[in-house]
């Protein structure tokens, strides 16, 4: 039984609410009012004066590493990580070691996820191995507790195939997650295609290699009438299509990430061949940055994920071309995005909503406003809290973020999963 005083509320319809009180017991929200009721004197109270209650985070797009590569992460080291961002909800990827491609490997990764007292929701691969050959038994892994198909990191490229992995996406009405990427344009380039990648006198990955798979997919998607979803939106070409899409083909939606919003291929070039910066996609230039924040705002891209992707320090100590892509998120990844509140340039209702509400909806999982009655998954943050991201205080067991060293405002200090704190650290003062 739990009590939280003197709390702000936000409702990304309506607005913040000042000073209310919001009791919970059995993983409920109980009560919402402006007084503390007797009935609620031996509760667990927290004094939130000051401080901001959200839905809580759901990012459908993470990599936890197990099985097979523990070094990097685990399920239960991503999940603290998720507990210190925010986050009581997170689907992982498939490409593990070896990868989810069979029931027993969806089943253990549900069972691990139990333990961690937040929701991990698997996602399988759509072919065996992730080898882009032959399909895996859709309707199995969904028994056995997957909730999506993503070949994330490697695009299909047999249209043949692709299009009966969205045949049986429709019949078992699952969304496929695409990783759109034309592996003979990028043509194992390492960053974006442009004048930096010029004067870094780095291979670039062209635009085009993006938005050519997008197209595809989505029509394929389309003839098939199948769920598609769009992974990790790069490039305002993309954004173009999609929107345009979105106008007869409801069955559509697609994510961004935090550095698209926040970082371009500028920041590539500043950073002197730091590898904490390579990602895939590659950031882009300032034109998509803009376009992908416009697009948030006007509706086209669904929601938020971080593609939290943890390597070992040695795998991204390298020369720029052969470090390993992918960077982490979870911990950072609402104070990197209330920097573009605090610009002025998206609303706190629309960002909420975009990694809270939209992302659940996106695979029907349950989730509400902060209202009486619904479970109680809250995520507390402290929106005066202005610290600077160190190293030594990341709780992923990796730690290869571009964000390391840089100042912040705006941090979660309150995670509760189904009625249960799991993650608070009231103790940060303002820097």
């Amino acid at each position: 039984m739990l009590l939280l005083k003197n709390i702000d509320i936000l409702n990304c319809k309506k607005g913040i609410e000042k000073n209310l009180n919001i009791a919970i017991k059995d993983g409920i929200i109980i009560d919402i009012s402006n007084s503390v009721k007797d009935e609620f004197s031996d509760f667990e109270a927290i004094d939130c004066s000051g401080l901001l209650a959200v839905p809580s985070f759901v990012d459908i797009h993470t990599h936890l590493r197990e099985p097979g590569f523990e070094y990097k992460e685990t399920i239960a080291s991503g999940a603290n990580a998720a507990k210190a961002g925010g986050f009581t909800d997170i689907c992982c990827m498939a490409n593990t070691f070896p990868v989810v491609d069979n029931e027993s490997i969806v089943k253990e990764i549900i069972s691990k996820g139990k333990s961690t007292d937040i929701n991990i929701y698997p996602i399988a691969a759509i072919t065996k191995g992730l080898e882009g050959n032959t399909l895996t038994e859709f309707g199995h892994l969904i028994d056995a507790g997957a909730v999506a198909f993503s070949d994330d990191g490697v695009d299909i490229e047999n249209s043949f195939l692709m299009k009966t992995a969205f045949e049986y996406a429709s019949f078992f009405n699952v969304p496929i997650f695409c990783h759109c990427e034309d592996r003979e344009l990028a043509d194992r380039g390492v960053m974006n295609d442009g004048i930096y990648s010029t004067l870094s006198g780095l291979r670039g990955i062209p635009s085009i290699s993006e938005e050519i798979s997008v197209f595809r997919n989505i029509k394929i998607a389309q003839y098939c009438n199948a769920p598609i979803h769009i992974c990790h939106v790069s490039t305002k070409g993309s954004v173009d299509i999609i929107r345009k899409a979105k106008e007869y083909f409801d069955k559509l939606t697609c994510e961004t990430c935090p550095h698209y919003l926040t970082l371009t291929d500028r920041d590539v070039f500043k950073s002197n061949y730091n590898t904490n910066y390579k990602m895939n996609p590659p950031l882009r230039s300032e034109k998509d940055r803009d376009e992908l924040i416009n697009a948030l705002c006007e509706g086209i891209v669904d929601s938020i994920s971080t593609d939290h992707a943890p390597h070992a320090e040695h795998e991204k100590m390298k020369e720029f071309e052969y470090a390993p892509f992918g960077i982490i998120g979870l911990e950072t990844a609402f104070p990197v995005l209330y920097s573009l509140v605090l610009e002025n340039k998206i609303s706190l209702n629309k960002l909420i909503e975009k990694m809270s509400l939209s992302p659940a909806k996106i695979l029907n999982i349950k989730k509400d406003e902060l209202q009486e009655n619904s479970i109680a998954n809250i995520t507390v943050v402290n929106l005066s809290l202005e610290k600077v991201y160190k190293k030594e205080d990341i709780v992923s067991k990796s730690k290869n973020s571009p964000f390391i060293g840089k100042k912040f405002k705006g941090w979660p200090v309150i995670t509760i999963c189904n009625g249960k704190i799991v993650y608070k650290n009231l103790t940060d003062k303002k820097d």
